[in-house]
């Protein structure tokens, strides 16, 4: 069990944790195409909304917020966050939420997931070159064809290193935006203690 500092407590706290929360429910749902429990969300109930919204981030697209890491399994959120996180009792400083609200807008905002389909017809469709009117050439090895679906095809078919090596490339370029393991930025104004071995 993990605790969050005492000014996760607070009124005003509990409402940007809540809107925070509630946008990226809605991203990480869109994200997965499933139609997750926004609906049943009351506005009126931060904080019963709030307890709702994480426990749903954490079952179902295992991501905690607190921490504003995304899991691979169950056991990967236990051992990165432990297997809950609760608010403490009011009390403590506002130092906590230094740097919390943009690593958590950081992920609101973060850059989008290429659509395979869409990015790798786009770049095929730019190696097209057209000569005239109605004369087009593949750009690989420079063979004529009447339209530009014909050369897109032609592609496809005759030149399938270069889709695979187009897939390939935003496969990466989506696993990279995946990747929860990034190191988060320093706080300002925290101090770091390295041990040292004697």
């Amino acid at each position: 069990m993990r605790t969050v500092s005492d000014p996760a407590m607070e009124d005003d706290r509990i409402l940007v944790d809540f809107k925070q929360a509630y946008e990226i429910t809605k991203q990480l749902d869109s994200e997965s195409g499933i139609q997750g429990i926004l609906s049943l969300i009351k506005e009126e109930e931060p904080r019963k909304s709030l307890d709702l919204l994480l426990t749903y981030l954490r079952l179902v697209h295992l991501y905690c917020y607190y921490c504003n890491l995304m899991a691979e399994n169950n056991e990967d959120m236990i051992k990165k966050c432990g297997n809950i996180h609760l608010r403490k009792q009011k009390g403590m400083k506002q130092d906590w939420t230094l740097g919390f609200d943009e690593r958590i807008k950081s992920r609101v905002t973060k850059i989008s997931f290429s659509d395979l389909e869409r990015t790798v017809d786009t770049e095929i469709l730019k190696s097209i070159i057209k000569l005239e009117e109605e004369k087009f050439k593949c750009s690989y090895c420079a063979k004529l064809f009447k339209a530009p679906s014909f050369v897109e095809k032609h592609i496809v078919l005759k030149h399938p290193e270069v889709k695979d090596s187009l897939q390939e490339g935003v496969l990466f370029f989506n696993n990279f935006l995946k990747d929860t393991s990034d190191v988060p930025e320093p706080i300002f104004g925290q101090q770091f203690h390295i041990r040292k071995k004697y």
